[in-house]
């Protein structure tokens, strides 16, 4: 912002040099948040060991988080009072989502979920 400032032509007042650029700014950032609001919980890989799982997903710079919990853990976005879009599933307090057609283990994916399996889910 401070550089289109300064590239001044004469024409366009201070102000409205600094209106312009603000608005690019606020609509740069604010895309960027927004995406990061909404992928985050995806999940790219969830293992088990044991009664435990380990969903990891990525953050704002694409660095890999990891999410420890138990099925204990687990509760619906409704449950929780959480309105996240792209969000089927909390785990330890943290907002997730999974792809169920992608996911092999059917009787897991029904726990996590808290719901019956739709058809898609079912034969994916």
């Amino acid at each position: 912002m401070p550089l289109l400032v300064y590239l001044n032509t004469g024409e366009v007042p201070i102000g409205g040099q600094v209106a312009v650029s603000g608005t690019a700014l606020l609509a740069a950032a604010g895309s960027t948040v927004l995406l990061n609001y909404c992928v985050t919980p995806y999940v790219h890989k969830i293992t088990k060991t044991g009664d435990d799982y380990t969903a990891t997903t990525a953050n704002l710079f694409g660095m890999r988080t990891t999410t420890d919990f138990t099925l204990d853990q687990v509760v619906n976005p409704t449950d929780a009072k959480l309105s996240r879009p792209f969000c089927n599933f909390v785990a330890n307090g943290t907002p997730m989502y999974i792809h169920g057609e992608l996911f092999n283990d059917k009787a897991t994916l029904k726990k996590l979920l808290q719901r019956p399996l739709t058809k898609s889910e079912q034969e994916g």
